[in-house]
Protein backbone atom coordinates (compact mmCIF):
# COMPACT_ATOMS: atom_id res chain seq x y z
CA UNK A 1 0.00 0.00 0.00
CA UNK A 2 1.42 3.36 -1.07
CA UNK A 3 0.67 6.92 -0.01
CA UNK A 4 1.29 10.10 -1.98
CA UNK A 5 3.84 12.33 -0.22
CA UNK A 6 4.62 14.83 -3.00
CA UNK A 7 2.74 16.25 -5.97
CA UNK A 8 4.22 19.42 -7.34
CA UNK A 9 2.66 21.03 -10.40
CA UNK A 10 4.43 24.11 -11.70
CA UNK A 11 1.41 25.44 -13.53
CA UNK A 12 1.00 28.76 -11.73
CA UNK A 13 4.05 30.91 -12.41
CA UNK A 14 6.28 27.88 -11.87
CA UNK A 15 5.75 28.01 -8.10
CA UNK A 16 6.75 24.65 -6.50
CA UNK A 17 3.63 24.11 -4.37
CA UNK A 18 2.91 20.58 -3.16
CA UNK A 19 -0.76 19.57 -3.29
CA UNK A 20 -0.26 16.25 -1.46
CA UNK A 21 -1.48 16.03 2.16
CA UNK A 22 2.12 16.49 3.34
CA UNK A 23 2.54 19.95 1.80
CA UNK A 24 6.17 19.41 0.84
CA UNK A 25 6.52 22.81 -0.81
CA UNK A 26 9.79 23.59 -2.52
CA UNK A 27 12.08 26.56 -3.06
CA UNK A 28 13.23 27.34 -6.58
CA UNK A 29 16.93 28.09 -7.03
CA UNK A 30 17.94 29.52 -10.41
CA UNK A 31 14.96 27.67 -11.92
CA UNK A 32 12.97 29.98 -14.20
CA UNK A 33 9.44 29.29 -15.37
CA UNK A 34 8.47 28.67 -18.99
CA UNK A 35 5.40 27.74 -21.02
CA UNK A 36 4.43 24.10 -20.71
CA UNK A 37 2.53 21.43 -22.65
CA UNK A 38 -0.74 23.41 -22.52
CA UNK A 39 -1.61 27.12 -22.59
CA UNK A 40 -2.38 27.20 -18.85
CA UNK A 41 0.64 25.09 -17.84
CA UNK A 42 3.75 26.82 -16.65
CA UNK A 43 6.76 24.58 -16.13
CA UNK A 44 10.15 24.90 -14.48
CA UNK A 45 13.45 24.93 -16.36
CA UNK A 46 16.81 23.76 -15.02
CA UNK A 47 19.35 25.42 -17.33
CA UNK A 48 22.36 25.97 -15.06
CA UNK A 49 24.61 23.95 -12.71
CA UNK A 50 22.87 25.47 -9.67
CA UNK A 51 19.29 25.13 -10.98
CA UNK A 52 17.08 23.05 -8.72
CA UNK A 53 13.99 22.93 -6.56
CA UNK A 54 14.94 22.23 -2.96
CA UNK A 55 12.54 20.42 -0.65
CA UNK A 56 13.32 20.17 3.05
CA UNK A 57 12.37 17.35 5.37
CA UNK A 58 9.47 19.34 6.83
CA UNK A 59 7.81 18.55 10.13
CA UNK A 60 5.52 15.66 9.13
CA UNK A 61 8.23 13.03 8.54
CA UNK A 62 7.08 12.18 5.03
CA UNK A 63 10.58 11.22 3.89
CA UNK A 64 11.37 8.66 6.59
CA UNK A 65 10.61 5.84 6.50
CA UNK A 66 10.27 5.27 2.76
CA UNK A 67 10.78 1.47 2.29
CA UNK A 68 8.90 1.44 -1.04
CA UNK A 69 9.26 4.32 -3.49
CA UNK A 70 7.40 5.34 -6.62
CA UNK A 71 8.31 8.40 -8.71
CA UNK A 72 6.66 9.86 -11.80
CA UNK A 73 8.07 12.91 -13.58
CA UNK A 74 6.51 14.61 -16.59
CA UNK A 75 9.50 16.17 -18.33
CA UNK A 76 10.87 17.40 -21.63
CA UNK A 77 14.60 16.97 -22.01
CA UNK A 78 17.38 16.49 -24.53
CA UNK A 79 19.10 13.32 -23.25
CA UNK A 80 22.38 14.15 -24.99
CA UNK A 81 22.65 17.61 -23.40
CA UNK A 82 25.00 16.21 -20.74
CA UNK A 83 26.27 12.88 -19.52
CA UNK A 84 24.14 13.00 -16.35
CA UNK A 85 20.76 14.74 -16.06
CA UNK A 86 19.08 14.44 -12.66
CA UNK A 87 15.30 14.23 -12.33
CA UNK A 88 14.90 13.76 -8.55
CA UNK A 89 17.34 12.88 -5.76
CA UNK A 90 17.03 12.34 -1.99
CA UNK A 91 20.01 12.90 0.29
CA UNK A 92 21.48 9.53 1.33
CA UNK A 93 18.43 7.77 -0.06
CA UNK A 94 17.72 7.60 -3.81
CA UNK A 95 18.64 8.96 -7.25
CA UNK A 96 16.46 9.04 -10.37
CA UNK A 97 18.18 10.42 -13.45
CA UNK A 98 19.23 10.09 -17.08
CA UNK A 99 22.74 8.78 -17.67
CA UNK A 100 24.19 8.63 -21.18
CA UNK A 101 20.64 8.88 -22.63
CA UNK A 102 19.27 5.91 -20.61
CA UNK A 103 16.90 6.18 -17.67
CA UNK A 104 18.39 4.91 -14.41
CA UNK A 105 17.71 4.79 -10.70
CA UNK A 106 19.51 3.67 -7.58
CA UNK A 107 19.16 3.79 -3.81
CA UNK A 108 21.49 3.53 -0.85
CA UNK A 109 21.81 -0.07 0.29
CA UNK A 110 24.30 -2.60 1.63
CA UNK A 111 27.29 -3.36 -0.65
CA UNK A 112 26.40 -5.92 -3.29
CA UNK A 113 22.67 -5.51 -2.73
CA UNK A 114 21.99 -4.69 -6.38
CA UNK A 115 20.40 -1.34 -5.63
CA UNK A 116 20.62 -0.13 -9.24
CA UNK A 117 18.59 -0.32 -12.45
CA UNK A 118 18.98 1.08 -15.97
CA UNK A 119 16.95 1.03 -19.19
CA UNK A 120 19.51 -0.94 -21.17
CA UNK A 121 19.81 -4.51 -22.43
CA UNK A 122 20.96 -5.82 -19.03
CA UNK A 123 17.66 -4.89 -17.36
CA UNK A 124 14.97 -4.36 -20.03
CA UNK A 125 12.42 -7.16 -20.57
CA UNK A 126 13.09 -7.12 -24.33
CA UNK A 127 16.89 -6.95 -23.85
CA UNK A 128 17.06 -3.73 -25.83
CA UNK A 129 18.51 -0.31 -25.02
CA UNK A 130 15.78 2.28 -24.34
CA UNK A 131 16.86 5.91 -24.62
CA UNK A 132 14.78 8.68 -23.10
CA UNK A 133 12.87 10.39 -25.94
CA UNK A 134 14.33 13.73 -26.98
CA UNK A 135 12.55 17.08 -26.81
CA UNK A 136 9.01 15.88 -26.18
CA UNK A 137 6.86 15.62 -23.07
CA UNK A 138 7.44 12.20 -21.56
CA UNK A 139 6.37 10.53 -18.32
CA UNK A 140 9.40 8.91 -16.69
CA UNK A 141 8.75 6.47 -13.87
CA UNK A 142 10.59 4.50 -11.19
CA UNK A 143 9.07 1.97 -8.78
CA UNK A 144 10.64 -0.05 -5.94
CA UNK A 145 8.03 -2.20 -4.18
CA UNK A 146 10.06 -2.15 -0.97
CA UNK A 147 10.74 -5.89 -0.94
CA UNK A 148 11.51 -7.64 -4.20
CA UNK A 149 11.59 -5.69 -7.47
CA UNK A 150 12.49 -2.38 -9.07
CA UNK A 151 11.31 -1.20 -12.47
CA UNK A 152 11.65 1.75 -14.81
CA UNK A 153 8.98 3.03 -17.18
CA UNK A 154 8.89 5.43 -20.12
CA UNK A 155 5.35 6.55 -20.95
CA UNK A 156 3.97 3.54 -19.09
CA UNK A 157 6.14 0.96 -20.86
CA UNK A 158 8.46 -1.10 -18.65
CA UNK A 159 12.02 -0.52 -19.88
CA UNK A 160 13.89 -2.00 -16.92
CA UNK A 161 13.20 -4.55 -14.18
CA UNK A 162 15.42 -6.24 -11.62
CA UNK A 163 15.10 -8.17 -8.33
CA UNK A 164 16.23 -6.42 -5.18
CA UNK A 165 16.30 -7.30 -1.48
CA UNK A 166 16.92 -4.03 0.36
CA UNK A 167 14.36 -1.34 1.16
CA UNK A 168 14.77 2.35 0.31
CA UNK A 169 16.18 4.23 3.33
CA UNK A 170 14.79 7.50 4.58
CA UNK A 171 16.05 10.82 3.26
CA UNK A 172 18.79 12.49 5.31
CA UNK A 173 19.14 16.12 6.37
CA UNK A 174 19.99 17.41 2.87
CA UNK A 175 16.40 16.83 1.81
CA UNK A 176 15.15 16.26 -1.74
CA UNK A 177 16.11 18.04 -4.97
CA UNK A 178 14.10 18.19 -8.18
CA UNK A 179 15.97 18.89 -11.40
CA UNK A 180 19.45 18.43 -9.94
CA UNK A 181 21.48 16.25 -7.61
CA UNK A 182 21.60 17.08 -3.91
CA UNK A 183 25.19 18.29 -4.30
CA UNK A 184 24.43 20.17 -7.54
CA UNK A 185 26.31 20.15 -10.86
CA UNK A 186 23.95 17.58 -12.47
CA UNK A 187 21.08 19.82 -13.66
CA UNK A 188 18.36 18.41 -15.88
CA UNK A 189 18.97 21.04 -18.58
CA UNK A 190 15.32 20.54 -19.47
CA UNK A 191 11.81 21.23 -18.19
CA UNK A 192 9.50 19.59 -15.68
CA UNK A 193 5.73 20.01 -15.57
CA UNK A 194 4.87 17.72 -12.66
CA UNK A 195 6.50 15.46 -10.07
CA UNK A 196 4.70 12.84 -7.98
CA UNK A 197 6.30 10.67 -5.31
CA UNK A 198 4.80 7.87 -3.19
CA UNK A 199 6.19 5.82 -0.30
CA UNK A 200 5.05 2.70 1.58
CA UNK A 201 2.15 3.67 3.83
CA UNK A 202 3.65 3.24 7.32
CA UNK A 203 0.24 2.67 8.95
CA UNK A 204 -0.98 0.16 6.40
CA UNK A 205 -0.95 -2.78 8.83
CA UNK A 206 -2.84 -0.76 11.46
CA UNK A 207 -5.42 0.29 8.89
CA UNK A 208 -5.95 -3.32 7.79
CA UNK A 209 -6.45 -4.45 11.39
CA UNK A 210 -8.79 -1.62 12.33
CA UNK A 211 -11.10 -2.04 9.34
CA UNK A 212 -12.93 -4.76 11.30
CA UNK A 213 -16.07 -3.61 13.17
CA UNK A 214 -15.49 -2.87 16.88
CA UNK A 215 -17.92 -1.91 19.59
CA UNK A 216 -16.78 0.37 22.41
CA UNK A 217 -16.02 -2.44 24.88
CA UNK A 218 -13.96 -4.38 22.35
CA UNK A 219 -12.02 -1.27 21.34
CA UNK A 220 -11.19 -0.61 25.00
CA UNK A 221 -10.07 -4.23 25.33
CA UNK A 222 -7.56 -3.89 22.51
CA UNK A 223 -6.47 -0.50 23.78
CA UNK A 224 -5.45 -2.20 27.03
CA UNK A 225 -3.29 -4.65 25.07
CA UNK A 226 -1.63 -1.83 23.14
CA UNK A 227 -0.87 -0.05 26.43
CA UNK A 228 0.74 -3.23 27.72
CA UNK A 229 2.94 -3.39 24.64
CA UNK A 230 3.92 0.28 24.95
CA UNK A 231 4.79 -0.17 28.61
CA UNK A 232 6.99 -3.15 27.76
CA UNK A 233 8.79 -1.17 25.04
CA UNK A 234 9.58 1.56 27.56
CA UNK A 235 10.57 -0.95 30.24
CA UNK A 236 12.80 -3.13 28.08
CA UNK A 237 13.68 -1.39 24.79
CA UNK A 238 16.44 -3.87 23.91
CA UNK A 239 14.17 -6.93 23.98
CA UNK A 240 11.36 -4.96 22.32
CA UNK A 241 13.67 -4.03 19.47
CA UNK A 242 14.84 -7.63 19.17
CA UNK A 243 11.26 -8.82 18.80
CA UNK A 244 10.43 -6.13 16.25
CA UNK A 245 13.55 -7.04 14.26
CA UNK A 246 12.56 -10.72 14.17
CA UNK A 247 8.99 -9.97 13.11
CA UNK A 248 10.15 -7.48 10.51
CA UNK A 249 12.66 -9.94 9.06
CA UNK A 250 9.95 -12.61 8.83
CA UNK A 251 7.58 -10.21 7.10
CA UNK A 252 10.23 -9.17 4.59
CA UNK A 253 11.10 -12.80 3.82
CA UNK A 254 7.47 -13.78 3.22
CA UNK A 255 6.61 -10.70 1.18
CA UNK A 256 9.74 -10.82 -0.96
CA UNK A 257 9.36 -14.55 -1.68
CA UNK A 258 5.76 -14.09 -2.81
CA UNK A 259 6.45 -11.01 -4.92
CA UNK A 260 9.13 -12.91 -6.84
CA UNK A 261 6.72 -15.69 -7.84
CA UNK A 262 5.51 -16.10 -11.44
CA UNK A 263 2.67 -13.78 -12.39
CA UNK A 264 -0.05 -16.48 -12.42
CA UNK A 265 0.84 -17.79 -8.97
CA UNK A 266 1.14 -14.29 -7.54
CA UNK A 267 -2.31 -13.46 -8.94
CA UNK A 268 -3.79 -16.48 -7.14
CA UNK A 269 -2.19 -15.45 -3.85
CA UNK A 270 -3.42 -11.88 -4.22
CA UNK A 271 -6.94 -13.22 -4.76
CA UNK A 272 -6.66 -15.15 -1.48
CA UNK A 273 -5.52 -12.02 0.35
CA UNK A 274 -8.33 -9.92 -1.16
CA UNK A 275 -10.91 -12.42 0.06
CA UNK A 276 -9.28 -12.52 3.49
CA UNK A 277 -9.43 -8.72 3.74
CA UNK A 278 -13.06 -8.68 2.61
CA UNK A 279 -14.07 -11.14 5.31
CA UNK A 280 -11.94 -9.48 8.01
CA UNK A 281 -13.29 -6.00 7.30
CA UNK A 282 -16.85 -7.36 7.31
CA UNK A 283 -16.27 -8.97 10.70
CA UNK A 284 -16.74 -12.47 9.30
CA UNK A 285 -13.58 -13.83 10.89
CA UNK A 286 -14.55 -17.18 12.42
CA UNK A 287 -16.87 -18.92 9.92
CA UNK A 288 -16.52 -21.46 7.15
CA UNK A 289 -15.52 -18.85 4.57
CA UNK A 290 -12.63 -17.64 6.71
CA UNK A 291 -11.63 -21.25 7.39
CA UNK A 292 -11.42 -21.88 3.65
CA UNK A 293 -9.35 -18.73 3.03
CA UNK A 294 -6.93 -19.52 5.85
CA UNK A 295 -6.47 -23.06 4.53
CA UNK A 296 -5.65 -21.69 1.09
CA UNK A 297 -3.24 -19.14 2.55
CA UNK A 298 -1.37 -21.62 4.73
CA UNK A 299 -1.16 -24.11 1.86
CA UNK A 300 0.30 -21.38 -0.38
CA UNK A 301 2.91 -20.46 2.25
CA UNK A 302 3.97 -24.08 2.69
CA UNK A 303 4.05 -24.60 -1.07
CA UNK A 304 6.71 -21.92 -1.29
CA UNK A 305 8.78 -22.93 1.75
CA UNK A 306 7.27 -20.40 4.16
CA UNK A 307 5.63 -22.66 6.74
CA UNK A 308 5.09 -20.46 9.84
CA UNK A 309 5.32 -23.53 12.11
CA UNK A 310 8.82 -24.24 10.78
CA UNK A 311 10.06 -20.69 11.29
CA UNK A 312 13.53 -21.06 12.90
CA UNK A 313 12.87 -17.97 15.03
CA UNK A 314 9.47 -19.10 16.29
CA UNK A 315 10.71 -20.25 19.71
CA UNK A 316 12.71 -17.03 20.17
CA UNK A 317 9.69 -14.91 19.25
CA UNK A 318 7.49 -16.84 21.68
CA UNK A 319 10.04 -16.47 24.48
CA UNK A 320 10.21 -12.71 23.97
CA UNK A 321 6.40 -12.47 23.95
CA UNK A 322 6.15 -14.37 27.22
CA UNK A 323 8.77 -12.20 28.90
CA UNK A 324 6.77 -9.17 27.80
CA UNK A 325 3.72 -10.65 29.59
CA UNK A 326 1.61 -10.16 26.45
CA UNK A 327 -1.08 -12.83 26.06
CA UNK A 328 -3.50 -11.86 23.29
CA UNK A 329 -5.43 -15.11 23.73
CA UNK A 330 -6.54 -14.25 27.28
CA UNK A 331 -7.45 -10.74 26.17
CA UNK A 332 -9.48 -11.86 23.18
CA UNK A 333 -11.26 -14.59 25.12
CA UNK A 334 -12.18 -12.07 27.82
CA UNK A 335 -13.59 -9.29 25.70
CA UNK A 336 -13.29 -10.16 21.99
CA UNK A 337 -14.70 -13.67 21.61
CA UNK A 338 -14.69 -13.52 17.81
CA UNK A 339 -10.96 -12.81 17.78
CA UNK A 340 -10.46 -15.70 20.20
CA UNK A 341 -12.32 -18.01 17.82
CA UNK A 342 -10.21 -16.70 14.94
CA UNK A 343 -6.99 -17.61 16.80
CA UNK A 344 -8.37 -21.07 17.58
CA UNK A 345 -9.35 -21.51 13.94
CA UNK A 346 -5.87 -20.56 12.82
CA UNK A 347 -4.29 -23.08 15.20
CA UNK A 348 -6.63 -25.83 14.01
CA UNK A 349 -5.77 -25.18 10.36
CA UNK A 350 -2.04 -25.28 11.09
CA UNK A 351 -2.55 -28.80 12.39
CA UNK A 352 -4.83 -29.84 9.51
CA UNK A 353 -2.76 -28.50 6.59
CA UNK A 354 0.33 -30.65 6.33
Amino acid sequence: MLELILQQRYRANGIPVDISPYRNHGTGVDAPKALGPAPDHDVVQFPNPTSRIKIGLGTQKAWSPLVALKIEVLARVNPIAARTLTLVAGDGSFRFRIMETALEASFEGPPGDGAYIRSDSSYSPDHQFHAVPANRWTTLGFYHDGFAKMRLQIDGVVVGETPVSGAVPGVKSGGVCVGNSVMGAEPLLGEIDEVRIWRAYPRGVDQEFLCRPFDKATAQCWEALFRTVRDWVKRDPVEAQALMNLLSARQRLVTRTLLLLPVDELSRIRAILREYRRLWCAGQIDGSQMRNVLRQWLAALRRHGLDPVADPHRAEIEALRQRANIDPRLLTLDCDPEAGLFLSLLEQIQEEVK
